[in-house]
């Protein structure tokens, strides 16, 4: 029960910054509002790890093999996390460079659990968001490729 609370908190407040974040792009917004949208972000990407957390065994061990019951929200999870870390607005392009690298770290974590699983997710109805996990994490390194050009 506290693993479909903490997935459903993290796809209110992923769905929050969706929202915010399309309000924010058509009108110029002040840095005061960017730091409530990345507190957002911050907020669900906690909510989804907590989830993500719950899997672990006693060991703290990530198991090999999730249930089928849980395979599908650990992918959308993961694409959500990685989601997140790609709208936050940091002031330092330093820091905006981590966070896509951990965008892409996510991405990598649903595909890598996809590709490996694929029986087992064949019929889970994650087509479209494996395809766009798959062109972001070839995207990613290009765009971080061309912040670190610009700001060297």
């Amino acid at each position: 029960s506290s693993g479909i609370n903490a997935e459903y908190g993290g796809e209110v407040k992923n769905t929050m910054v969706s929202l915010k974040y399309s309000i924010a792009a058509e009108l110029p917004v002040e840095q005061q509002n960017w730091k409530k949208i990345n507190n957002l972000c911050f907020g669900a990407i906690q909510e989804f790890e907590n989830f993500c957390d719950l899997l672990r065994d006693p060991s703290d061990n990530f198991p090999d093999t999730l249930s089928d019951e849980t395979v599908r929200p650990y992918v959308i999870s993961q694409i959500y996390i990685a989601r997140l870390y790609g709208k936050f607005r940091p002031t330092d392009s330093a820091l905006k460079l981590a966070f896509l690298a951990k965008a892409e770290t996510h991405f990598k974590k649903a595909l890598e659990y996809y590709d490996a699983h694929l029986p087992q997710c064949s019929g889970m109805d994650l087509k479209e968001e494996i395809d766009v996990a798959r062109e972001m994490a070839h995207f990613l390194p290009r765009k971080m490729e061309k912040i670190k050009q610009l700001t060297a």
